[in-house]
């Protein structure tokens, strides 16, 4: 069982954000699927990276309905290279 599931890199409305080399440190500690987390009026809130061994691609959005109101989560299609709704 994973301690944390998901990471939040960036804080788009406080413009807050770990350092690159934080940001490289939780990438080799697994935490290496990036997603966006955005309101209901697709107002971009926070960007993090989910653990590679999570179970639950919808922890960051069930942590983030509570702390912001967010309602809507996106990942990156390896295939196309773009963001897309879960």
């Amino acid at each position: 069982m994973l301690k944390n599931e998901f990471v939040i890199t960036r804080d788009h409305l406080e413009s807050k954000s770990l350092d690159d080399s934080q940001v490289l440190k939780v990438m080799r500690e697994g935490y290496n699927i990036h997603f966006k987390l955005f309101d209901d009026d697709r107002i971009h809130y926070y960007s993090g990276y989910l653990h590679e061994e999570s179970e639950n691609e919808f922890s960051p959005l069930d942590w983030a309905m509570g702390d912001s109101g967010c309602t809507i989560i996106q990942y990156r299609n390896t295939k196309t290279n773009k963001y897309e709704d879960l």
